[in-house]
């Protein structure tokens, strides 16, 4: 089984201390190793919410202060 990863990238994004201003987003650039890998997002949506085009671009939009969360998860056909 081939190990999955999935690379991020915004300017000006921080992965360790993401911070996103009430009514702003930003997007991520979701780049996988496989072409058939299928992207889900989920996301508190109390807090945040997030979606993934057909591009892979993740748009995270902060939707009240405080601490929320986002979850991506990666699916390559044939493979756990």
């Amino acid at each position: 089984e081939p190990a999955q990863s999935i690379r991020l990238s915004a300017k000006g994004f921080d992965a360790y201390a993401p911070t996103v201003e009430v009514g702003s987003s930003i997007i991520l650039d979701a780049v996988t190793v496989s072409e058939d890998t299928a992207l889900t997002v989920t996301a508190d949506n109390q807090i945040v919410t997030a979606t993934i085009s057909e591009d892979q671009r993740i748009t995270i939009t902060a939707v009240e202060e405080g601490t929320g969360s986002v979850t991506i998860h990666a699916v390559t056909p044939g493979y756990m």
